[in-house]
């Protein structure tokens, strides 16, 4: 039995050396050259499919979520190059991998499931009578219309007659236009709105598309019979005020102030146009920011359309239950205008201010004697806007009007939203300290806060795509498209407008420090300056403060739990995580592949054996591949692509390659940083010696006089503009690729670090070390178990090599660190040393 094993065995084996001596005897150059260039074709891949997950990741972390469109544009962009890789992957082994495409497809079908929202095909009503409309009808009119239908059925009071388009009229507008995917599409384009001035065109060439559409025939006519039954009803033509109520849209935790259209006075000819425009306004700038901003889908949010009859206002106003300063407040506040109230939560005029007190109803401040509201309809509004905030059980901002008969109406209703809350009361500055020059004070505090940014004075739409990250946005109106910039905003100052204003609801949100009513301030100030704005105080400086962790305001953003937040942790589930971490492991299969990181390890690490493999077959017939040996470094096996070393070196006559003769642009500047400070030794401590000979024992792996095939791979391959190398040294194994070419994007660098011998727990440390020195030379940095992954890409060639360098220094100075990561002193000291000699090299290198 023994007999026929060992004649099966030697047949096998007899079989695996005539197939390599085949695959010797047919490798030409030519082939090799036609693999390599799949095997560029797959690290390009992989560098990008690298640089999208570590987007990804950082704005997990980050406290701006990302548009729908953004994570979707992102995606495709990821399971495009994870394709290439596959592909490139069976150019370059010559055999198909059915099993990974299998996998792959099955998690891009997941992927693309969760990136799709399913919206309702149901048609369901298309028009509702206003006074028909209860908090049951939320999803089908939205907030604003669902909460005045709550005030007239249980409270009574009046509102303005009028109907509903309900979302489902919005759907079936869309579908019957075909519109879905074409505004699907348009955003995705639109990225994750950093472009201003992409967001502004992708913005009008919707709001263009929505307004040239044309109404389904049953929908027009249901509409068109609602208005004739109100003009019946009053006995003549009525206008009408049209306004949004999206679903999301006035509720405790987004209000949309201002942002979604809102039109006065419309004919009945005009009503279809303007119903159109409302649709439209949900793809206004400042709408779509906004809508990222707070975790919104698209697909989610939904437009209805209140159509009320217009009331002919004598006075109209605005009433805070609350001060929106303080939530503890005993005040109520009501500010009030002649005519509408449009100006006034425009932000374009200041209203009369009223503060009642809410437990008496008396007055706290004086009536003038040509005041627009008198104590009997102060009384009135007092009483009403409590019963409306113990309606709803939430302070309120509610919007009203009255007629020259002396009928109050309410207009809209929904929670007040309020300032961020300070334990001081100002900024202390130290005399001396901060060189600041105080230019203006007074206004209204809208938001608390203290911020420090660079001046932008805003004026127009073209003021708006200037405008800089974290800058101060100054503005002579409050004008509600404002809001558009509060994204990129640190604070905001407007010479007109009151806290009842559409951009303070705004900027109270998203917790922007803010200052109205500051008269004369776009002229104080110049453009382009450094300015600190102190809102609490409300003043303001010219110059940088220093400390601006003082009082910095933390932007309340968006929820955690919004939709858009849980979708993008349902996407990076299938995405990030790092199951196969050990090429050596029987784990190390397509069928254990479960995310696409997974899928992008396999393929790289495949690909270098593949390329390694070729690189033996060439050695073997003394083609390309040769040892070379540096003084202080181990043996490399190298296998020159072309053009990696000097002409007259010969094609490998000799046995060894010296260093000087090295023409590979990567390659040399890591050998630079790999040589620039000689290897002392390990670092010593004794704690942390015992634990790796413990942990040595416990590992098998690990033992030195066990055979290790892998320490004979520290190999290079390397051309002109490319370089990867592989090296193994003790219990670390390390990869860094590299590819510097003319062209910026095409350049990258890639650095994987992993294993050690201590314990888990210090080589975590170790990593967490590393990635701290890494960042701060603006790496992308992932940890993934007791693996480090990095890369920096789309650089000029000459800017990539300090970075190259180091990596060389880091390649020969982490060996055996994760020893002394226990011991804060002498951490402490590498840190130290890290720094000192990394700066050196950096230096050095530009």
């Amino acid at each position: 039995m023994l007999s026929k094993l060992k004649i099966i065995t030697k047949k096998i084996l007899a079989k695996l050396k005539n197939k390599r001596v085949e695959e010797r005897d047919s490798l030409t150059e030519e082939v090799f050259k036609k693999r390599y260039q799949k095997f560029l074709e797959l690290t390009t891949a992989n560098s990008m499919a690298l640089e999208v997950m570590a987007e990804l990741e950082d704005i997990s972390r980050g406290n701006v979520p990302p548009s729908i469109d953004y994570l979707r544009s992102k995606c495709t962009t990821l399971t495009v190059n994870v394709y290439r890789m596959i592909k490139a992957l069976e150019a370059l082994s010559g055999r198909e991998n059915t099993e990974l495409e299998e996998i792959f497809s099955s998690i891009t079908e997941r992927l693309e499931s969760i990136l799709s929202a399913e919206k309702s095909k149901t048609r369901g009503v298309l028009v509702m009578d206003l006074a028909e409309i209860s908090e049951e009808h939320f999803l089908s009119t939205g907030n604003k219309m669902a909460n005045l239908g709550v005030i007239k059925s249980k409270l009574g009071y009046l509102i303005p007659e009028g109907f509903v388009i309900t979302t489902e009229a919005f759907c079936y507008f869309l579908d019957y236009n075909k519109l879905d995917e074409e505004i699907k599409r348009r955003l995705t384009l639109a990225g994750n709105l950093d472009d201003m001035e992409l967001v502004f065109k992708t913005s009008a060439s919707l709001v263009n598309l929505i307004t040239k559409a044309k109404f389904p025939k049953d929908l027009e006519f249901e509409i068109i019979k609602a208005i004739e039954k109100l003009e019946r009803s009053y006995g003549g033509e009525l206008s009408f005020a049209v306004r949004s109520s999206a679903v999301g849209e006035d509720t405790s935790q987004n209000s949309f102030a201002g942002l979604f259209k809102t039109i006065l006075n419309v004919p009945k000819d005009e009503m279809l146009q303007a119903i159109k425009e409302v649709f439209a306004s949900k793809y206004e700038p400042p709408a779509i920011i906004y809508r990222v901003q707070r975790g919104f889908r698209d697909e989610e949010l939904l437009m209805s359309v209140g159509c009320m009859v217009m009331i002919p206002a004598v006075i109209s106003g605005v009433t805070f239950t609350k001060d929106p300063k303080d939530y503890e407040s005993s005040h109520l506040e009501i500010q009030a205008v002649r005519g509408t109230a449009e100006n006034l939560v425009q932000g374009m005029v200041d209203g009369e201010v009223y503060i009642l007190d809410r437990e008496s109803g008396t007055l706290v401040t004086e009536i003038t004697k040509d005041g627009l509201l008198n104590f009997e309809v102060l009384q009135k509004l007092w009483k009403m806007s409590l019963e409306i905030e113990r309606l709803f059980g939430l302070p309120q901002d509610i919007e009203w009007c009255l007629d020259a008969e002396g009928k109050l109406y309410i207009l809209q209703a929904r929670p007040l939203v309020f300032s961020t809350k300070y334990q001081r009361e100002s900024v202390e500055f130290t005399a001396g300290e901060e060189d600041l020059k105080l230019i203006a004070e007074g206004g209204v505090t809208v938001n608390t806060g203290v911020a420090t940014g660079i001046a932008h004075i805003v004026k127009s739409d073209l003021d708006m795509l200037s405008f800089p990250k974290g800058g101060i946005l100054i503005a002579p109106y409050a004008l509600p498209k404002w809001s558009a910039l509060l994204r990129r905003a640190s604070a905001l100052i407007c010479e007109r407008g009151q806290a009842v204003s559409h951009l303070a609801i705004v900027a109270r949100e998203l917790g922007i420090p803010s200052i109205f009513g500051l008269e004369g301030i776009c002229h104080k100030i110049p453009s382009g300056a450094w300015i600190t704005v102190d809102a609490i105080a409300r003043k303001v400086y010219l110059g940088k403060l220093s400390k601006t962790e003082i009082i910095q305001s933390e932007q309340r953003i968006y929820s955690k739990i919004s939709s858009v937040n849980l979708i993008l942790h349902q996407l990076l589930s299938l995405i990030i995580p790092l199951n196969l971490t050990d090429p050596e492991s029987p784990k190390f299969r397509p069928k254990f592949c479960t995310t696409l990181h997974d899928i992008v390890r396999y393929c790289h690490e495949k690909a270098v054996e593949e390329l390694l493999h070729l690189g033996d077959l060439l050695q073997e017939k003394d083609r390309f591949a040769q040892k070379m040996l540096g003084e202080g470094a181990p043996w490399w096996i190298v296998v020159d692509l072309g053009g990696a070393f000097q002409k007259d070196q010969g094609r490998f006559k000799k046995k060894e390659i010296k260093l000087d003769i090295i023409k590979s642009i990567p390659l040399r500047a890591l050998w630079e940083g790999l040589t620039f400070v000689p290897w002392e030794g390990p670092p010593v401590d004794l704690k942390g010696l015992a634990s790796v000979i413990y942990t040595s024992t416990m590992r098998p792996e690990l033992d030195p006089s066990m055979p290790d095939h892998s320490r004979a791979k520290n190999y290079i391959l390397a051309s002109k503009n490319f370089c990867h190398l592989g090296m193994k040294l003790g219990f670390h194994f390390s990869v860094v690729e590299a590819n510097l070419s003319e062209h910026i994007i095409e350049n990258y660098i890639y650095f994987y670090f992993s294993g050690g011998g201590a314990d888990i727990q210090r080589r975590l440390l170790r990593l967490e070390f590393l990635r701290e020195l890494l960042e701060r030379y603006n790496f992308h940095v992932m940890i993934r178990m007791d693996s480090l992954f990095a890369h920096i890409e789309k650089k000029k060639r000459e800017d990539l090599i300090p970075y190259l360098k180091i990596l060389g220094y880091l390649l020969m100075h982490l060996r055996q660190l994760d020893m002394i990561m226990a011991n804060p002193g002498l951490v402490s000291f590498f840190r130290e040393k890290f720094d000192r000699e990394l700066s050196q090299i950096y230096l050095a290198g530009r």
